[in-house]
């Protein structure tokens, strides 16, 4: 175990040959870090930053902070991994404490800038601590904002790949996010969250395969009435259409022709015979003489 107080760590990490030592505090296989602020009642600050790793990094161990006293901050920025990393660990931290300006180009697991990550692990933070950047928490990993006490973080914490989280106290924070695996059960009707993209009753889950389908539903409703035709021939149109079409009588034929009449007018008699035959039969030729 170490307490770490009344010190700077800075700029490990960039020599050659350094291998994975590039963090500026590192504790594994159940190492355990303690991160205060006082040394009886003097302030004594602590400041780790410019690291090549993380600022610190804990694997398999617990990281704690006992920063509640007094005025003195431990200030963990502007290394090139994020602030603080906890894989399968324990983070507890709460007080005077503050976090920013780390990993500007990304984590091993995100491309966003994060603070704080916790994988496979636990991290409660709050009491006065202040996050200027985004706080992970992913693979079945828990993360409590507010822990003893109300604190302030202007980025997101995100949760994924099956992560729980609790917001406490009145907290101040910009946004709330979580995967379609992770949910956040509880978030304090007094804090202040910007966006919250977290469910509460449980994970919203991914879409499932398509289901067999359905019986056929029952049948519509009628559709409207279509749009009236066009007015039709009217009876008088249709008589007159029809009396043109007539053929003409036999009378008619014989006027037009100029058949010869007798001086009454009457049609003469072979000319009454002919009308007589089928329509075939021959005009008589033109008598002689007329009747007297």
């Amino acid at each position: 175990m170490a307490t770490v107080v009344n010190v700077t760590i800075s700029n490990n990490g960039h020599a050659l040959g350094v291998g994975s030592q590039r963090d500026g505090i590192r504790a594994h296989n159940g190492g355990s870090v303690i991160l205060a602020n006082t040394l009886g009642a003097v302030d004594a600050p602590v400041n780790i930053f410019g690291n090549g790793g993380a600022g610190v990094e804990v694997d398999g161990g617990q990281l704690s902070s006992n920063t509640e006293q007094g005025n003195a901050l431990v200030h963990i920025y502007d290394n090139t991994h994020a602030g603080v990393e906890l894989f399968q660990a324990i983070g507890a931290l709460n007080g005077h404490l503050k976090f920013d300006g780390n990993a500007p180009g990304g984590t091993d697991f995100t491309d966003t800038p994060l603070q704080l990550l916790v994988a496979h692990g636990t991290l409660t933070i709050g009491e006065g601590a202040i996050v200027d950047g985004d706080i992970g928490g992913m693979f079945n990993s828990m993360v409590i904002i507010g822990d003893g006490g109300a604190m302030t973080v202007n980025g997101e914490v995100s949760l994924n790949f099956n992560s729980t989280g609790i917001v406490s106290d009145a907290n101040s924070i910009t946004t709330l996010s979580c995967d379609s695996s992770s949910w956040m059960p509880f978030v304090d009707p007094t804090a202040t969250v910007g966006t919250n993209m977290c469910p509460a009753s449980g994970p919203l889950g991914t879409v499932g395969p398509a289901g067999p389908p359905g019986p056929a539903g029952a049948a519509g409703l009628p559709g409207a009435d279509g749009a009236p035709g066009a007015p039709g021939l009217q009876v008088r149109q249709v008589r007159q259409v029809r009396k043109d079409r007539r053929v003409p009588s036999v009378s008619r034929v014989l006027r037009v022709l100029r058949v010869p009449r007798d001086r009454r007018g009457r049609l003469e008699s072979r000319v009454i015979s002919w009308s007589k035959r089928s329509p075939n039969a021959r005009w008589p030729r033109r008598p002689s003489r007329r009747f007297s």
